[in-house]
């Protein structure tokens, strides 16, 4: 299993890595959450740029590191910070990488009733409507799995 073996070379790096996985969209910000609550010195994301914003809602303001390992559709996140798209490689280079404070975008829309923070872009007009109508299908399938798409 992918994450068994990313979660063993944390281990090897001298990481208490605990695997615990989303029960679904919306959910990474509270696990998140829950564990800085718990006293993580250090939030590890395998996931798309989705699951790494979710997580990020969770985390601002904490003070707590968030480290990205590219497991999504696009990475774009990842590639922006070049770490790549490969899972393994990245978690074995995390002991390279070293924290920095960066400033995140806030959004609030529909009245105040929605407010949320993010850490690459904010898309409206056409920009929002092709990403809330791409293909569900697509977006679950792993990017090296797809012709055309970086591996």
């Amino acid at each position: 299993m992918l994450l068994g073996r990313v979660a063993g070379i944390l281990r090897s790096n001298g990481h208490n890595a605990t695997v615990v996985p989303t029960r679904g969209p919306g959910t990474a910000g509270a696990i998140a959450r829950e564990h800085i609550g718990r006293g993580a010195d250090l939030v590890i994301v395998a996931g798309g740029d989705g699951t790494i914003n979710e997580a990020a809602e969770g985390m601002v303001h904490s003070g707590v590191p968030l480290a990205i390992l590219p497991g999504g559709t696009a990475n774009v996140l990842a590639n922006e910070i070049r770490l790549g798209t490969k899972i393994e490689r990245a978690a074995a280079r995390l002991e390279e990488c070293r924290p920095r404070r960066i400033s995140v975008g806030h959004l609030t829309c529909d009245g105040g009733r929605v407010s949320r923070h993010f850490l690459l872009m904010a898309g409206i007009g056409f920009d929002a409507y092709v990403v809330h109508h791409l293909d569900g299908a697509l977006n679950r399938e792993p990017a090296s799995s797809r012709t055309g798409w970086p591996a």
